[in-house]
């Protein structure tokens, strides 16, 4: 895990207890991930932007624009690396993307797999409208529901269009459909 300071490896996990401190330290102090490897042992943690650079299963940029170059993909790929799932607004280069996806590994598009924010932001506009007040299970199951929607519909579309698989065609393909059917309906064209 990663902060604007730098990283943390911890070859045990990041889980239970961990999890929970962090989500702690981030929401009470903001606090930095250096604390997080000063309080558990055997972690390491490097300063510096190289975090795509060290071994893992899974990638998941979420912090800012292009933060993973070419170079980034590349390295992830040499070390295995099976899923990249965007967590941001466009926290890959469209290079990188490219990289990744020709590499053949599963790759989430901010524009699917981060589409939670605005779907959250969504509810909350219909609760103000309403003047209804949903419980936090209430808004994670509607939540969870509309998140699975969006996985089925980019890998329906992606199948659709001959990428079967493919979450950035199935997510660019499913959006353009969507808007051409409303225009259409709209009557402009």
């Amino acid at each position: 895990m990663s902060d604007s300071h730098g990283f943390v490896v911890d070859e045990a996990g990041i889980e239970g207890e961990k999890l929970a401190f962090l989500a702690a330290e981030r929401e009470g102090r903001r606090g930095t991930i250096r604390e997080y490897a000063d309080r558990f042992s055997g972690v390491s943690y490097s300063q510096g932007p190289h975090i795509w650079h060290v071994p893992v299963d899974i990638a998941m940029p979420c912090a800012t624009q292009n933060e993973m170059n070419t170079q980034d993909a590349a390295a992830l790929i040499a070390n295995g690396c099976r899923c990249v799932c965007e967590g941001a607004t466009m926290p890959v280069t469209a290079d990188a993307s490219r990289v990744l996806q020709e590499a053949g590994i599963l790759y989430g598009p901010g524009k699917a797999a981060n589409a939670g924010a605005a779907v959250v932001s969504a509810f909350e506009t219909a609760q103000n409208a309403s003047g209804l007040v949903w419980s936090a299970a209430a808004i994670d199951r509607r939540l969870r529901a509309m998140m699975a929607q969006i996985h089925r519909t980019c890998l329906d579309t992606a199948a659709a269009y001959g990428s079967p698989g493919n979450y950035v065609n199935g997510a660019n393909l499913a959006a353009f459909v969507r808007l051409a059917d409303a225009v259409l309906a709209q009557g402009v064209v």
